[in-house]
């Protein structure tokens, strides 16, 4: 028996023709046979609905009548949120984290297994910035070919950081756009098909060390700066949850806060409930 599974073994015979048959199409579940039907929606199986039924609940909801079977509503209601205990504990398990990679002399950045693959960019790219400029001002007055070609010989400097940015699936692109450092693992491949632009996979998942990229950070601290002192000029109140946990001028650049600076002010993307 356990040679059928051997690899190049092919133990089946190809007839070139299609399985015919009688099917009954149930929608998003696929084709099912009269006893696969008769299986699952026996009483007390998953019994049966019609999708005529479920378009009268949509739109009875939509007109505002009100049937009990708003899956969204309920979804949202029965769902857990952030916490308070969650948000105090946040800071102890960040001090933990960097206590330890402290201990370690490591400087982990990202892993990439949270995804999508555009965040650990941010945090590598970012990194890379905070290894070349003390704060979000002088990174701000930087310019961007100067700062690329810094990073490019950070990068062939540092194995260590070479390593973990490709070991997690991150190709490096030179800054001449020609060259490419990758790994075994790549998070996201580059499609060369058709005319494609290999390239065109950079903004989604590749460190790009191109001055163009570097240009696109120094604006984002220049709006940070921008910020400030806009904030600066405002009269004093008690503040909201983003001046409170706003980027200074002066602050040092952090990966984390950068990334959720893009996420929050260029994606456009904020908790609204919690």
């Amino acid at each position: 028996m356990g040679e059928a599974f051997q690899p190049g073994v092919q133990p089946w015979c190809d007839l070139d023709k299609p399985l015919e048959g009688v099917y009954i199409d149930v929608g998003e579940n696929g084709l099912f046979s009269s006893d696969e039907f008769e299986t699952v929606t026996a009483l007390g199986q998953m019994e049966f609905i019609t999708p005529e039924e479920v378009a009268e609940y949509v739109v009875m909801e939509l007109e505002g009548r009100p049937t009990g079977r708003d899956i969204v509503a309920a979804l949202d209601g029965a769902t857990a949120g952030p916490t308070y205990r969650a948000g105090v504990l946040r800071a102890h398990a960040l001090d933990r984290l960097r206590e330890l990679e402290r201990q370690s002399q490591t400087r982990t950045v990202a892993y990439e297994m949270l995804g999508p693959p555009r965040l650990t960019k941010l945090l590598f790219e970012s990194h890379l910035c905070a290894r070349l400029r003390p704060n979000v001002r002088a990174l701000a007055g930087s310019r961007a070919g100067e700062l690329a070609s810094e990073a490019h010989a950070l990068v062939e400097r540092d194995g260590t950081l070479r390593s973990h940015i490709l070991s997690v699936g991150m190709p490096i692109l030179a800054p001449d756009g020609a060259r490419l450092y990758r790994g075994s693992t790549v998070a996201i491949t580059a499609d060369a098909a058709d005319g494609h632009d290999p390239r065109d996979a950079a903004p989604r998942g590749w460190v790009d060390l191109r001055p163009a990229q570097f240009g696109m950070w120094i604006q984002r601290a220049r709006e940070m700066v921008a910020q400030a002192e806009r904030r600066r000029s405002r009269t004093a109140d008690s503040g909201s949850d983003v001046d409170w946990t706003a980027l200074g001028a002066d602050d040092p650049i952090e990966p984390a806060r950068f990334a959720t600076w893009v996420f929050r002010y260029e994606d456009r993307g904020e908790r609204i409930k919690r």
